[in-house]
């Protein structure tokens, strides 16, 4: 079976045609440093806008994405201006897109181009320079100064938020309800369901973010419906924006929850030439299933999924 008859059997009937990816990247691995992330070794050299188009659109059909909100993929010694100003160029004439900036906690924002057709910032745990990034607070690569910013400007911000146990972690969950408050024209977008991969961990914590007007989610690779169906029972669906995550979408495998944490199951994870009763698909149709399941789950019209398709994105962004 081809991905495109995996995707059509199992979620095609349930995509809208109006579709907006709020999660993904384009980028060039040159710019990524000499400690570009493993997994780069699976993908293009250069993702551009028509890489993506064409990504997507030979799983999705018709059903793909016509615009996306995009922002550069980190590297932990990347030239983030480089790989600013070549998302800046692919997205210029894309009048149905929207871009964040990768920053780093020690910029200065005077040196930032920030008069461009921003709409926000990207933040990156590996940026902390902590010799373990995924034990790294929010603040250690979140600037207050890029809060201030995006307060004033009323752009997004999306976050990637680690440690052990995610949005379960009350030391993340304190600072995103201070900051939240403190700063309410922020938008603030938590990736991967607040890094939901481990669903359990969002459905934990997520009750402490109730209330806050301007927490988004997205579902970006998250291939479980526990953590969407948290989300979905906690926020209502006004809060939460489909994204592919590509090209991590392409990866042929899924993350699934391993006792109180998770791992990611590639198609080299495992021996699969003796198993008759299944393969892997690709990470963007299991994360699809997922919150189709989660859908169902939780009961939702058809509005409230062209919502989570289109629409929630589109106020957010100004579409």
């Amino acid at each position: 079976m081809t991905d495109a008859e995996t995707y059509m059997r199992l979620v095609g009937d349930f995509v809208p045609d109006r579709v907006f990816d709020a999660h993904a990247h384009l980028y060039r691995v040159q710019d990524l440093g000499s400690k570009a992330p493993e997994l780069m070794g699976s993908f293009p050299e250069t993702a551009d806008y028509d890489t993506w188009q064409s990504g997507l659109g030979s799983v999705m059909g018709d059903q793909a994405p016509r615009g996306g909100l995009f922002f550069p993929f980190p590297g932990v010694d990347m030239d983030t201006a480089s790989a600013n100003a070549f998302l800046a160029g692919e997205l210029a004439s894309r009048e149905a897109s929207r871009r964040l900036m990768m920053i780093r906690p020690n910029d200065s924002p005077d040196s930032l181009d920030l008069d461009g057709a921003w709409s926000g910032f990207k933040v990156y745990h590996c940026f902390s320079n902590l010799p373990q990034s995924q034990d790294a607070l929010i603040d250690q690569f979140l600037p207050e100064w890029a809060w201030e910013i995006a307060h004033e400007r009323k752009w997004a911000i999306m976050l990637h938020m680690v440690r052990q146990r995610s949005l379960a972690d009350p030391e993340n969950t304190t600072l995103i309800a201070a900051k939240c408050k403190r700063y309410p024209g922020a938008r603030l977008i938590l990736a991967h369901a607040a890094r939901g991969f481990a669903g359990h961990h969002t459905a934990e914590g997520i009750e402490n973010l109730r209330g806050l007007d301007n927490v988004y989610f997205d579902t970006s690779v998250v291939c479980e419906p526990y953590p969407l169906w948290a989300i979905l029972n906690t926020f209502g669906s006004e809060r939460l924006l489909y994204g592919s995550d590509f090209p991590v979408s392409q990866v042929r495998g899924k993350a699934i929850t391993l006792g109180d944490g998770f791992w990611w199951l590639y198609d080299q994870s495992v021996d699969w030439s003796d198993w008759i009763l299944g393969r892997p698909a690709l990470a963007g149709i299991e994360s699809l299933h997922a919150l189709k399941q989660a859908a169902h789950m939780s009961d939702l019209s058809g509005t409230e999924i062209q919502r989570i398709f289109y629409d929630n994105a589109a106020e957010l962004l100004g579409l």
